[in-house]
């Protein structure tokens, strides 16, 4: 390998004294051995050769992987409490306990077929009012024959006494009772106020047609 050195720099070095030579003025040759002894000093002068750094493998750290989290568990919501059912049952609207001394309260009247009681009256027979006064009046019934009272062939009609009722003298039933059921009948009075003070008695049925089979009646004292 330094052979070869040598031979490479003895040529260039020969080479570049030719250049030099050829634009150089003509100048004295050197004494023999010369040569070789300038490049033996050059060769001398260069530094050996420098091994190559041998590379040095860095491992990387091994990146750890994080390790997963469980999620939180979903706290169950709670139940809905369902709320209570009702069930629509059809009842008599409750009216207050009354003691009328209308006549025909608490007997039976009409037929096998078409029959009635009395079994409340509100408000009682008796009641003072005002001239003028309107009066809700309210007659519990109850259906003691094999028929039922159609709202479709059953009247409440005027039979005698004073005509106090509002709105007329004939009115239909507002729905029909069965049989060996009770029903509400209502009617709204108007206290006399051109007459003198006093009692007064109205008489209403039921009525078939034409034929009443069911009296019921109220009284009021005008002051």
């Amino acid at each position: 390998m330094k052979d070869a050195t040598f031979r490479v720099l003895r040529g260039g070095f020969c080479l570049s004294l030719v250049l030099l030579a050829a634009c150089a003025p003509p100048a004295t040759p050197l004494p023999p051995g010369m040569m070789e002894t300038m490049v033996a000093a050059t060769i001398q002068a260069l530094p050996s050769s420098t091994p190559q750094p041998s590379a040095t493998l860095t491992v990387e750290p091994t990146l750890e992987r994080p390790t997963a989290t469980d999620l939180p568990t979903e706290t169950p919501l709670p139940s809905l409490t369902p709320m209570p059912t009702f069930t629509s049952t059809l009842t008599n609207t409750p009216i207050p306990t009354a003691t009328p001394a209308g006549y025909n309260f608490g007997k039976k009247q009409g037929d096998s077929s078409f029959g009635c009681v009395v079994v409340a009256q509100f408000p009682a027979d008796g009641f003072e009012a005002s001239p003028g006064q309107d009066i809700a009046v309210t007659w519990r019934i109850q259906n003691v024959g094999s028929r039922d009272w159609a709202k479709e062939s059953i009247d409440i009609g005027y039979i005698s006494g004073e005509k106090m009722a509002i709105g007329g003298t004939l009115f239909d039933l507002s729905k029909t009772v069965p049989a060996g059921q009770v029903g509400d009948i209502m009617l709204t009075f108007e206290a006399p106020k051109n007459k003198n003070a006093g009692a007064y008695r109205t008489v209403w049925s039921l009525f078939r047609g034409s034929t009443p089979f069911c009296e019921f009646s109220f009284s009021l004292g005008v002051k």
